[in-house]
């Protein structure tokens, strides 16, 4: 039950900022979790003040909380909001913080509980509900030995191909998800149900008693958290991304709030049941930083490994297509940071070939239509610059297939580029050097899938560069200029690198990947799968090389 002096308390401060806010200005919330939502359920009943946005470093384009659009602080505009409040009971410090730095000092900071006890406080009955629904669920549900609830906050393409490869094995596969998933849910699960946040999450979860829980998590735990703090079953923590170690000094110093973040990574991998790993990433924070984590599988994203019938071209010009973050700023001139590619578009326009970019931000409508405005501007300036709607997963590989090659490149390994890696405002360094060479990226499948060969300048010897190389499915534009790069593109041999891309993805494909799941669950308990041992993945190739 919620301590009884907060609701009170809260409700009399949310009163007095209507008050102050009541002829004009407006404020901003900074903090998009439980506590906000929480915030807005316990005043819906008041009047309420102006509130321009929530403030967020997770947020998407798109979400809103109450109808209130959640947005990065540096995406905020500044002067929209005369107030922010500092929605958090348990990082109200660190935030307020991150508040200053990001908004500057015009804007007032306020601290909800300043002079107050510090957090967490008990905040809502969601947590006594979900509670209570676990501990009467051992009582009247059996145990589905061939059920995996998925739970996810932004269902992706990793989560879509978990949930085929496990309907592939004969699992039963429910997706329990805060935002709709990108892709065509009912191809690849057997039900799908929604939540708000993560206590609703875990009373859903109440209804379930599965094998195990898969939960995913992308720079945010607080949803996997929960699950292995109150264990609703066998838990498995599957980490997009991880972030300790990950990103540099420097980049952790600019963003404090990681830091809360960093604490709930630790807690996941170590005391989960057990993890899914797309890439090595793991095994550096347990060399490096002294980690004790649970066992674990690597289980890279992989292939569909569904032929696709590449769409005919007449123009006998090369077609390249990058698939990843673009930024949708009104203004990018001169930032050069790993997501932006406006410097490599201007070399692909200068070389008269034609580059398709197909950002991965979730954006429609008026969002697309008016962002990317760089890109858009050199796109108007001649017939080679192509900057395409999002694709849905379902979509993307087809689309894809109509181009020659697909793009994945560093450009702190580019000279042209000066060497820099992540440059915000503050040109900060963002990605640490074990990052680089221990990780893994869905679009490199993506690539494989529709049948192109990747140009890459992986780092020698790190999984991205074992996952292309092996087959010889790419083209390694490490030591070229990048002025040479059209004229390198136009001199291979395109036919021979398709069959060889084609090779990959077969080698690559993700079908029994279901398979090493249901082996993975079993040996975390004593439940029996019965798993057909014909039907067993066999250990991919570049695993079992060490990369």
């Amino acid at each position: 039950m919620a301590d009884l002096f907060l609701i009170p308390y809260v409700r009399s401060v949310w009163r007095m900022l209507g008050h102050r806010f009541r002829n004009s200005g407006a404020m901003a919330l900074y903090g998009g979790g439980a506590h906000t939502r929480w915030l807005l359920q316990v005043t819906e009943d008041m009047p309420s003040p102006p509130i321009a946005a929530i403030l967020d470093d997770n947020a998407e384009g798109g979400e809103t909380i109450a109808g209130i659009p959640l947005v990065k602080p540096s995406e905020f505009r500044k002067g929209s909001a005369d107030l922010i409040l500092i929605s958090s009971d348990q990082w109200e410090g660190q935030l307020a913080d991150r508040a200053r730095s990001e908004c500057g000092p015009t804007v007032d900071i306020m601290r909800l509980y300043e002079g107050l006890p510090r957090g967490p406080y008990d905040k809502s009955d969601d947590k006594s509900e979900a509670l209570a629904a676990l501990e009467n669920r051992s009582n009247r549900l059996p145990s589905q030995l061939r059920q995996v609830v998925v739970v996810s906050d932004a269902p992706r393409s990793r989560e879509a191909k978990i949930c085929y490869a496990l309907s592939r094995a004969g699992f039963e596969t429910v997706l329990l998800c805060k935002r709709m998933p990108s892709f065509n849910a009912q191809a690849v699960v057997s039900e799908l149900c929604l939540y708000e946040h993560e206590w609703q999450a875990l009373r859903i979860a109440s209804e379930f008693n599965p094998i195990a829980f898969h939960c995913m998590a992308n720079s945010d735990y607080r949803t996997a958290e929960l699950f292995v703090r109150h264990r609703p079953r066998k838990v498995v923590v599957d980490s997009y991304d991880l972030i300790a170690g990950m990103y540099t000094d420097e980049f952790f110093a600019s963003s404090p709030s990681y830091e809360m973040e960093i604490a709930r990574e630790r807690f996941c991998l170590e005391h989960a049941d057990g993890l899914c790993c797309r890439s090595p990433e793991i095994e550096h924070l347990e060399t490096n930083l002294g980690y004790h984590c649970a066992p674990r599988l690597f289980l890279p994203d992989g292939c569909w490994n569904r032929p696709v019938i590449p769409r005919q071209r007449n123009d006998g010009a090369i077609h390249i297509a990058y698939v990843g973050g673009l930024t949708p700023e009104s203004s990018c001139e001169g930032v050069v940071e790993e997501g932006h590619r406006l410097w490599l578009a201007k070399a692909m326009h200068d070389q008269a070939i034609h580059f398709h970019l197909f950002p991965a931000t979730s954006l429609c409508g008026d969002a697309f239509e008016q962002g990317f405005e760089p890109y858009r501007r050199l796109e108007r300036s001649g017939p080679y610059i192509h900057l395409h709607a999002t694709a849905p997963a379902d979509l993307l590989i087809e689309r894809l297939s109509a181009m020659d090659f697909g793009i994945f490149v560093y450009n702190e390994f580019v000279p042209e580029c000066g060497g820099k890696r992540y440059c915000a405002a503050e040109t900060t360094r963002r990605l640490a050097s074990a990052k680089l060479k221990l990780c893994t990226s869905n679009k490199f499948y993506d690539y494989l899938d529709a049948g192109l060969p990747v140009i890459h300048n992986a780092v020698e010897g790190g999984n991205l560069a074992a996952i292309v190389s092996r087959f010889g499915a790419g083209i390694d534009v490490s030591d070229a200029p990048l002025s040479e790069w059209g004229q390198l593109f136009r001199d291979v041999d395109n036919e021979l690198l398709r069959q060889k891309t084609i090779e990959a993805r077969e080698a690559y494909g993700i079908a029994d990947h279901g398979s090493k799941l249901a082996n993975f669950y079993e040996s975390l308990g004593n439940e029996k799968l019965n798993v057909n041992p014909d039907n067993r993945a066999e250990e991919l190739a570049y695993a079992s090389d060490g990369n």
